[in-house]
């Protein structure tokens, strides 16, 4: 076959075999007297790629095609011995691919004898070779099923977590669009159960939604609505999410759009199965991070709780560790520049605090925790400035699962510009 299934992402033992058994066809060594399989059923339910691989055939092989295609003028039967007739006067061989054999076969019970005769008719010397696809596979008992008729059926079954890496790459990299590799991992664990057109109609679905080159948060929004619609196993978002947790988490992505200058909202995501569940965002990488950056980590770190301290009243589940976070951060702050020094780096962190005196680590975590206090106080002000936003988006962003970062964006820009309109 020439270049055989390049286009077909995957399914690599699934083309080997095809290829394999293609070629014994067009193998000139294989002796006229040798009884080759007269019949092969791709099986697999629908957009598993059944009809790509009969295109795939046709285009690439290296002998005669020849595609049934019912035009509903004569009965099926005839229309199949009319096509069989043409092939077997090939002289090196052809192939006959028949698309959706089940569907055929149940709408004219005549069709289903013709075949059985024809693939009996066929002798070693007259190579012709059936393929067809169907959604389910012949009943045990099924005459076409019987060796010498349909000798192979080869199962077409959802993507596995590799394949569905390399098809949603492959369909990403045709429209020209780019999502972080993190997040490409996300969604070839959320996507299990996805067929190869499920992927491709959630790709193609986020670039319609965004014309950047990442698109991320489309993607997430594209496989909300598809993966419910295809009614598959999806993995999320909660139901039900609790409003406790949907305002820890914006009270997140406001600190983290006040910010924007060095962090991107992604998207918000209340997923049970999702390594980043809650507020998604880009951060600065650890060679580019400055004493602003790292006080603009802390308040973003502090932002949940506070946010629930402040609007509910309640210290929520997550306060232990934002807080844990944002210590760390301040430690970290701490040992590299001074509280409050210079840009200059004092000396090279090291997060092994036993190699400095004791009074060292006192200082600094005294140093600390002042700072920590300073950011909570400038994180509180932020978080009660915009109370009703929070309270708004954490509201739609319990309704519907998710939000993006650029819906949160546009709520706090219209919500600005109103406030300013009535100053």
């Amino acid at each position: 076959m020439n270049e055989p299934f390049g286009n077909i992402i995957g399914y690599d033992d699934i083309k080997q075999e095809l290829s394999t058994i293609i070629g014994w066809y067009t193998d000139p060594n294989i002796a006229p007297f040798v009884r080759l399989p007269r019949g092969i059923l791709l099986v697999g339910s629908p957009g598993q790629g059944k009809t790509l691989f009969m295109r795939a055939i046709k285009e690439a092989a290296l002998m005669p095609t020849y595609p049934f295609v019912s035009d509903g003028k004569q009965e099926i039967a005839s229309e199949l011995i009319n096509v069989f007739e043409k092939a077997s006067k090939e002289p090196h061989g052809a192939i006959i691919l028949i698309d959706e054999l089940d569907t055929l076969l149940a709408k004219n019970s005549r069709a289903s004898r013709c075949m059985e005769e024809l693939m009996d008719g066929l002798t070693p010397q007259n190579r012709v070779l059936f393929i067809a696809s169907a959604n389910d596979p012949f009943e045990d008992r099924d005459p076409l099923s019987r060796p010498g008729r349909f000798d192979r059926t080869i199962g077409l079954f959802y993507p596995n977590e590799q394949e569905r890496h390399d098809i949603l790459t492959f369909y990403l990299a045709q429209h020209g669009k780019t999502i972080a590799e993190d997040e490409l991992d996300y969604f070839v664990e959320q996507t299990d159960g996805c067929s190869n057109a499920c992927l491709s109609a959630i790709v193609t679905d986020a670039c319609l939604r965004n014309h950047e080159k990442s698109i991320s948060g489309e993607m997430l929004e594209a496989s909300h609505t598809l993966l419910r619609f295809y009614e598959l196993p999806y993995h999320g978002p909660i139901e039900h999410p609790s409003l406790v947790s949907c305002v820890h988490e914006i009270g997140h992505a406001i600190l983290i759009d006040r910010y924007r200058k060095h962090y991107t909202l992604r998207h918000i995501s209340m997923r049970a199965k999702y390594s980043h569940r809650g507020a998604c965002y880009s951060t600065v990488k650890s060679a580019d991070q400055t004493q602003e950056t790292v006080i603009e980590s802390i308040e973003i770190d502090m932002a949940g709780f506070l946010a629930n301290k402040i609007l509910l009243g309640i210290k929520d589940d997550g306060s232990a560790s934002d807080l844990t976070g944002a210590r760390f951060e301040a430690r970290r702050l701490i040992n590299s520049y001074g509280y409050f020094g210079t840009d200059k780096i004092l000396r090279e962190y090291d997060t092994d605090s036993r190699n400095e005196s004791w009074f060292t680590c006192l200082r600094n975590e005294r140093l600390a925790t002042k700072l920590i206090r300073q950011c909570e106080r400038r994180a509180s002000r932020i978080i009660r400035k915009n109370r009703d936003v929070i309270l708004r988006l954490a509201k739609e962003l319990q309704q519907n699962g998710f939000l993006s970062g650029k819906r949160v964006h546009e709520v706090l820009a219209e919500t600005s510009a109103t406030q300013k309109q009535h100053a």
